[in-house]
Formats: structure tokens, C-alpha cells, sequence
């Protein structure tokens, strides 16, 4: 049996769920994120993830991201920190730890500059 997920800290950053919806207008599809609701979750950083775009070396600002299971997270969908108002983007499906549907996990990107 899988040892129980235990939180290595507490909840306590405020943030919001930003939803990804696409529609069309004039046949091209457009991105639009509507808010959901409030969630309180942990948020690690590790310093930025190196990467080489256009042969420049430039730093990411990612975080990982702990938080109560909620199924409405998916790839692609946003959230913004309520401290700060910055906004990120959520790199792929959120893992539901154990597939107990107690907690999350998932890692995101800054969105702008």
C-alpha cells in the first residue's frame, strides 16, 4: 500500500482558477479565460528553468504547485496569484497524487514578461 500524501507546506497561498475556453470568430479560434473560483494552494519555486530560444539562454519563471484535488484543472488553463496579480499557465494535466482525489499537483509558466 502507497504511503498517504502528506503536504510539506501549509495551503496558504491565495489564487484563482482562470478557465481556458476557445471559440471561433471569423474562423480562427480564439483563446479566452473566464475566472473560477478561489483556491488555496502551496507554491515552490526552484530559481527558473534554463532554456535556449533562438539561440539566447533565457530563465523561465516556473512553480510548482500544491493544492487540493480538483477536477476542473486542466493543460492549459491559467491561474493568478491574488498577491500579486501575476498570471501563469499550467504546463500539463494536474496529477492527482495517489488518485485519491485529496491533492494536486501540477507546474506552471509565467505568462508575459
Amino acid at each position: 500500500m502507497a504511503k498517504d500524501y502528506q503536504a510539506n507546506l501549509p495551503f496558504s497561498t491565495p489564487a484563482k482558477h482562470l478557465k481556458r475556453g476557445v471559440n471561433k470568430i471569423n474562423g480562427v479560434n480564439q483563446e479566452t479565460f473566464t475566472e473560477g473560483a478561489e483556491f488555496f494552494c502551496s507554491a515552490k519555486s526552484y530559481g527558473g528553468t534554463e532554456k535556449v530560444v533562438n539561440g539566447v539562454s533565457v530563465i523561465e519563471d516556473t512553480w510548482q504547485i500544491d493544492a487540493y484535488y480538483n477536477p476542473d484543472f486542466g493543460k492549459g488553463d491559467r491561474i493568478r496569484f491574488l498577491d500579486d496579480n501575476k498570471v501563469y499557465e499550467i504546463l500539463a494535466s494536474p496529477e492527482n497524487i495517489n488518485r485519491q482525489g485529496k491533492f494536486m499537483r501540477f507546474k506552471v509558466v509565467a505568462i508575459g514578461g
